[in-house]
């Protein structure tokens, strides 16, 4: 990533960064943001770039290092796997560029009628997909939930 984009690798502090540090950083720039305030400005963009054929060059690095990724975790202690699930599992696993935006348009329209709700669960939580009737009780601290259809993801 530094040399295909010193100034994201410069904002994320690429050169000093462990996996701890580097997931932070990564994610620091939206953890204020509303998921799908986000999403939209993320889907305006991409878009954008689609249009003037233009391709940013830390998110084509990271796509491109999943497959070293996947050659790499399968070999890791359980110490080290428990780091990666932790810190980094997290970065790889939010890959925008792999979701097409037509659904991303879907997702936004479901939640501007009002359907759609996102839930950050933390580490306090517990999910019970066995309910009658199918749907999922989700119980987060001392709340509980009932959801006629639930996507884990």
């Amino acid at each position: 990533m530094t040399a295909v984009d010193p100034g994201y690798a410069a904002e994320t502090g690429l050169a000093e960064a462990t996996p701890e540090s580097f997931g932070a950083a990564y994610f620091r720039r939206r953890s204020g943001v509303d998921p799908f305030v986000w999403a939209e400005r993320n889907l305006a963009e991409a878009r954008a770039n689609h249009a003037t054929q233009t391709t940013v060059a830390w998110r084509d690095a990271l796509l491109r290092l999943h497959e070293v990724i996947a050659a790499i975790v399968p070999h890791l202690d359980g110490i080290q796997a428990e780091r990666f699930d932790r810190h980094l599992k997290p970065v790889f696993v939010d890959a925008y560029a792999a979701v097409p935006h037509d659904t991303i348009e879907r997702l936004l329209a479901l939640r501007r009628a009002g359907v759609l709700e996102v839930l950050a669960l933390g580490g306090d939580y517990s999910i019970d997909t066995w309910i009658d009737g199918g749907g999922a009780r989700v119980v987060i601290a001392d709340r509980s939930m009932i959801f006629p259809v639930f996507i884990e993801a």
